[in-house]
């Protein structure tokens, strides 16, 4: 009888399953889809206010849900980027121009997230340290570019406008191309008292606040009956009214 142990075999461990990738990548295009579709198709609308002013914080919401516990990833790999992310944000948010800590949430962190989703694509098959060490660079990288920038306006259609935060404003520049006014002297008369006339224009919207005219009938063929300019005026930046009195 053989007393022997039997020989024993070496079980290879078992490799760790690759970054569940997908959900990250796909939301991030779902949200620029819709953002750009509806400021496209339906600029201005409802839907496309609460798309640019909710989506972000949607996104945000299901994308750190998908890299906490759905990711396949170790803690470690999870928590790394998390703290890059509030460091480089809170830094990022002390240190933005006054016009942009808005803007920061509304657009900032959605590029943000999609710069994380491309570099966790880019990096899927890479060693940790190297997938890491990317993804940490996006999201550094994106939030000194914002804090670099100044918000210049949103228009109707609610598209942002920015500007490098060391360029002069629209209203520098505004005032700068005016002409200088000539100083005021005592002698100087005082100005003549204006008084609303029919057909002035006082203020927003018009002296009835309904944007309308009456007795006014304008020419329809343009090409026979070209507009003649009377005056103008170069106004600054802003959502505003003119005002026209005599």
């Amino acid at each position: 009888m053989n007393d022997a142990p039997a020989p024993t075999v070496a079980v290879e461990p078992k490799p760790s399953p690759l970054p569940r990738l997908w959900p990250g990548v796909a939301m991030t295009l779902l949200f620029w889809a819709l953002y750009q579709g509806l400021r496209y198709f339906l600029p201005g609308s409802f839907v496309q206010v609460q798309m640019m002013f909710f989506g972000p914080m949607v996104l945000t919401a299901l994308f750190l849900v998908w890299w906490v516990f759905f990711s396949r990833l170790s803690w470690r790999a999870k928590l790394l980027p998390l703290g890059v992310l509030i460091v480089a944000g809170t830094i990022a948010a002390l240190v933005a121009d006054p016009s942009m800590p808005f803007i920061l949430i509304l657009v900032a962190l959605p590029v943000t997230l999609t710069a994380w989703a491309l570099a966790m694509a880019v990096t899927r098959k890479s060693p940790p340290r190297v997938q890491q060490a990317l993804i940490a660079t996006a999201i550094i990288a994106t939030c000194v570019y914002y804090s670099l920038l100044r918000l210049d306006g949103i228009n109707g259609s609610m598209y942002v406008t920015t500007s490098w935060r060391w360029t002069p404003t629209a209203e520098a520049q505004f005032l700068s191309a005016r002409p200088s006014a000539p100083n005021a002297t005592a002698e100087d008369a005082p100005a003549e008292a204006l008084e609303l006339q029919p057909g002035d224009w006082p203020g927003f919207r018009g002296p009835e606040r309904d944007s309308r005219v009456t007795g006014v009938t304008l020419a329809t063929d343009w090409q026979a009956h070209p507009p003649q300019l009377k005056w103008k005026q170069r106004v600054g930046p802003g959502w505003g009214s003119f005002a026209v009195v005599n």
